[in-house]
């Protein structure tokens, strides 16, 4: 069964919010020198801190306007 175009556009959209995450959690475990899961969880964190959502989040990382130097470095497990 072909998706319809609805659901052709959800999963588009979706596809873009991961990438979205995917980049903005790279620059975070370079810049903080950590692995992707604790990078994640700065994300996630720093998200929920300000009640936004992650893809917002992650937008903001990516195009550099949000500090992500305020971010609170992750503790290493």
């Amino acid at each position: 069964m072909a998706p319809t175009g609805a659901s052709s556009d959800q999963l588009a959209a979706a596809l873009q919010n991961r990438i979205a995450i995917e980049q903005a959690n790279a620059v975070l475990a370079e810049r903080f020198h950590v692995d992707a899961d604790q990078a994640f969880a700065l994300m996630r964190r720093h998200a929920r801190a300000r009640s936004q959502k992650l893809t917002h989040v992650a937008a903001q990382i990516i195009e550099g306007s949000d500090d992500i130097g305020r971010l609170s470095r992750p503790e290493r497990s």
